[in-house]
């Protein structure tokens, strides 16, 4: 009967062998497919990791355009600067221009009314002219008379009337030029902004007209000389001659008049002169102030070749920024597109770890239970066999000195000791020598109060049974595959440490037994 029930205990113990093998190839499987999981994990973090390099540089590439685009605007605004200066002085320049032109406007007003008074003088002198040719006109009769008084004075009065015919050949061209100059006043007038070549025109009439009164005096000298060979031809033409004097008075006369409107063109002319000084002394102005205006507007046009330029590089570079910022959108996109596959490979991940957890968490809960199950009918087995000690309790004395008394490397650990002295005999289920201590085994299928005492008893004279070990402190470890509380309890006030049987290994239940007393 009882190797039946063995033999039924056994059975139940290689079906939950093979159900532990089947929950350790399901464990195998969803790891598997958790490190598939995790490998694809890493591939989608490389791939980001390489986004995020390719974001960086993107962002770098960025920020070095940014700085050439600062660059390029403080360029430009020194241009604009430089412009506004360039503009300022322009505008002084043309201030200065526009008061040149002013002044020129003032002094063009001054030589109109100049040339008005030279205009007078010169229709003054025209009618001189017609009051002198009358009085020639009765010096021509004087001269007949005198004709009339020889043949010796017709010499002198032939010289004299190619004299009078020169003097109207030269007064009929002094005319000419004076209509000339007329012309070029009117035109003068007419030209207004073009008063450069009027005045060049006014002037040649001018040279001309001066030059027609130099050859008109070289004809009244020539005519006076004639006028004195005249007077020396005799006393028979003093009757004559005194007619002639009276003409020649006249005139002189004429002349004198003549000479008066002569000195009044004169000093319209001279005053034409002046007022042509200062007009030229204000185009000299007027033509300094172009040509300030015009460089100034050379330095201007270079200024805004410069703020050109500056806007052509401030282009440029804004068109390499906004590729740099194309670039960096993409990156970003591929950036959010590659986070966002992340993130999804993330959550199903998630996901799978969760049901992992959680088929995980099943099948540790069902594992536990099936183990304390298993344990139990384990440990009440090898109760039956005489096995506990071997099977459950030894396997688990070295970790506990490990983990209680720092011991990794035991002097010695011996199971079933018997010990023989002074003809007694003592026996022990298990002891472990540390260099400080010897902790002492007893193992119980059922503990009661009186093992701890007994076990106390075992340590009193632990010196005197392992003298070769009085110097080592021994430490009592009751074991039992599931102790009372009470014994526990009692145990600890005594300094006794007790095993019991855990999740899945014999546990120390009062690790604070083990303190030294």
């Amino acid at each position: 009967m009882a190797n039946a029930i063995l033999r039924q205990e056994v059975d139940e113990l290689r079906e939950y062998m093979k159900e532990l093998s089947y929950q350790a190839m399901r464990t195998e499987m969803a790891l598997a497919r958790m490190a598939e999981g995790m490998q694809e994990y890493r591939e989608h973090g490389a791939r980001t990791d390489a986004a995020v390099a390719r974001l960086t540089e993107g962002v770098q590439e960025y920020k070095e355009q940014g700085a050439r685009t600062d660059a390029a605007v403080a360029r430009f605004t020194e241009g604009v600067q430089e412009y506004k200066a360039q503009g300022a002085r322009t505008d002084a320049a043309v201030a200065r221009l526009t008061e040149g032109v002013q002044e020129y406007k003032e002094q063009g007003a001054r030589t109109d009314a100049a040339v008005a008074r030279l205009t007078g003088g010169v229709q003054e002198y025209k009618e001189q002219g017609a009051r002198t040719d009358a009085a020639v006109a009765r010096l021509t009769e004087g001269v007949q008379e005198y004709k009339e008084q020889g043949a010796r004075t017709d010499a002198a009065v032939a010289r004299l009337t190619e004299g009078v015919q020169e003097y109207k050949e030269q007064g009929a061209r002094t005319d000419a030029a004076v209509a000339r100059l007329t012309e070029g006043v009117q035109e003068y007038r007419e030209q207004g902004a073009r008063t450069d070549a009027a005045v060049a025109r006014l002037s040649e009439g001018m040279q001309e007209y001066r030059e027609q009164g130099a050859r008109t005096d070289a004809a009244v000298a020539r005519l006076t000389e004639g006028v004195q060979e005249y007077k020396a031809q005799g006393a028979r033409t003093d009757a004559a001659v005194a007619r002639l004097t009276e003409g020649v008075q006249e005139y002189k006369e004429q002349g004198a008049r003549t000479d008066a409107a002569v000195a009044r063109l004169t000093e319209g002319m001279q005053e034409y002169k002046e007022q042509g000084a200062r007009t030229d002394a204000a185009v000299a102005r007027l033509t300094e102030g172009v040509q300030e205006y015009r460089e100034q507007g050379a330095r201007t046009d270079a200024a805004v070749a410069r703020l050109s330029e500056g806007m052509q590089e401030y282009r440029e570079q804004g068109a390499r920024t906004d590729a740099a910022v194309a670039r960096l959108s993409e990156g970003a996109q591929e950036y959010r597109e590659q986070f966002a596959r992340t993130a999804a490979e993330v959550a199903r991940l998630s996901k799978e770890m969760r049901e992992f957890k959680d088929e995980m968490r099943v099948d540790r809960e069902q594992s536990a239970r099936e183990r304390r199950r298993m344990n139990k009918q384990w440990g009440e087995l090898a109760n039956r066999l005489g096995t506990l000690v071997e099977d459950i309790v030894a396997p688990n004395l070295p970790r506990i000195a490990a983990e209680l008394f720092d011991c990794a490397t035991p002097d010695l650990f011996a199971l079933r000791v018997v010990r023989h002295f002074g003809g007694e005999t003592r026996e022990y289920d298990a002891i472990v020598v540390c260099p400080t201590l010897v902790l002492i085994n007893e193992t119980k299928s059922r503990l009661l109060d009186i093992h701890v005492d007994r076990i106390l008893d075992k340590l009193g004279e632990f010196p005197r049974v392992f003298p070769e070990y009085a110097d080592r402190r021994p430490v009592g470890i009751l074991a039992s595959l599931y102790p009372d509380a009470s014994v526990v309890r009692r145990a600890t006030r005594k300094g006794v440490l007790v095993m019991g049987m855990g999740d899945e290994n014999m546990i120390v239940l009062n690790p604070e037994a083990a303190a030294e007393r």
